[in-house]
């Protein structure tokens, strides 16, 4: 489990073209739209903080462009959107904070802020802003939650779905009032190379409930052209770019739409994004728990030097040579860095072996079972060409590992 303060920052960038009207389900002719095109060009800086109780908070700045074309005027507005804030609790922290395999399940709450130009309807009309048909903000204060769950199938695949609702707070200026949206999502999810390409399939639905308008006689009607349903395939692919760097491109790609009265519909969505993680504080390890842990009395005895290996290993220890048992996880920052260390040392020496335990599954329960006495991960037993135990390193101690083997032999 993670016991430090983590950070998250990111740029995303999005692009989002649409060349046709629509009326229900059916695309209307250019001829009878005048062939009306728009498109939006956003990025996005991106940041969150998430503590080890699992709360974590998150904003987001969009800037961009929205454009919209006609066959006989064109009109852009440049500038920033409106900010996202949230506030976020890791739930599987809550209900079960001792298991690393448990299912992910976070909930979050938050605000959007009207920080965006708003254009009002009744300046279009009047001609007021000549350049504009649409704006980047929406005019209101919205509050929004979200559910995100996921977890694993098998050891390269899992499953991931996700909740989102949002609604305004009140009315723009012009006292027009935006309809609710809900954002229902579900996919898959795929290791494709060695924990540092991964990929995803989901498809999401949008609901967007009806507008509503103050009328030249101060009612409140139905506004036109605006709510509706759509269904979007959304493809992902992520890349490690390291330690604490990593690459996002996605896509949302149109099913079906069903809109109420005329909407422009984009023909697709692409996004693009960078980002770094970045662990302040805590321990420097990645501990998993258990409830013996803190009492030593309570705990089982640990592996000692002069032991064989354990069964589910001792084929891999290499009589004549020395063996290094490497126990990690893909959750375990710490493990990434000493893998690399493990690998530089048997490419410049042939004569050490390093055999690779993945312990991701494993929760507290199964750790004490395999691995007696152990409390976390990175977890290096040394084991010398007579095929006993020389030394077990846990914790910090697994990057002392040269200290045990042969000084010869641990220098190229």
């Amino acid at each position: 489990m993670r016991d430090t303060v983590r950070l998250r920052v990111g740029l995303m960038g999005g692009y989002a073209p649409g060349d046709t009207l629509y009326a229900g389900t059916e695309a209307l002719p250019r001829a009878s739209s005048e062939h009306l095109r728009s498109s939006v060009l956003l990025a996005s800086l991106l940041a969150s903080v998430d503590l080890p109780s699992g709360l974590g908070a998150a904003v987001a700045v969009p800037y961009g462009r929205l454009q919209t074309k006609s066959d006989i005027t064109q009109t852009s507005d440049s500038g920033l959107g409106d900010v996202e804030l949230r506030l976020r609790q890791d739930l599987a922290r809550w209900l079960a904070p001792d298991a690393t395999a448990w299912p992910r399940l976070q909930v979050s709450l938050g605000v959007v802020a009207p920080t965006g130009p708003y254009v009002a309807k009744a300046d279009l009309l009047q001609g007021n802003v000549p350049d504009r048909y649409l704006s980047l903000g929406r005019g209101a204060w919205w509050w929004l939650g979200e559910l995100d769950a996921g977890g694993a199938i098998t050891e390269r695949f899992g499953w991931y779905g996700s909740a989102a609702v949002r609604g305004a707070l009140g009315t723009t200026d012009d006292q027009f009032a935006w309809g609710p949206e809900l954002r229902t999502g579900a996919g898959l999810s795929a290791n494709l190379w060695q924990d540092i390409v991964s990929g995803g399939l989901g498809v999401d639905h949008l609901w967007r409930g009806g507008n509503t308008e103050v009328d030249y006689k101060g009612d409140r009607v139905d506004a036109q052209n605006g709510g509706g349903r759509w269904l979007e395939l959304v493809p992902t692919l992520r890349s490690r770019l390291g330690d604490t760097l990593a690459a996002t491109v996605s896509g949302r790609l149109p099913l079906w739409q069903d809109v109420n009265g005329v909407q422009s519909v984009q023909q697709f969505a692409a996004f693009v994004a960078l980002h770094g993680t970045f662990d302040f504080g805590g321990a420097p390890v990645q501990q998993v728990r258990t409830a013996a842990a803190g009492d030593p009395a309570k705990r089982a005895r640990t592996a000692a030097a002069g032991d064989p290996p354990p069964p589910e290993v001792a084929a891999q220890v290499v009589a004549g040579r020395w063996t290094l048992v490497d126990y990690w996880a893909t959750w375990c920052t710490p493990c990434t860095k000493l893998a690399k260390e493990l690998q530089a040392l048997v490419e410049a020496r042939p004569e050490f072996v390093v055999v690779k335990v993945d312990a991701t599954e494993w929760d507290a329960a199964e750790l004490q079972r395999r691995l007696p006495g152990v409390a976390g991960l990175p977890l290096l037993d040394v084991y010398g060409p007579d095929g006993r135990l020389v030394q077990r390193l846990e914790g910090p101690d697994a990057f002392r590992f040269a200290a045990f083997l042969p000084a010869a032999a641990t220098a190229p």
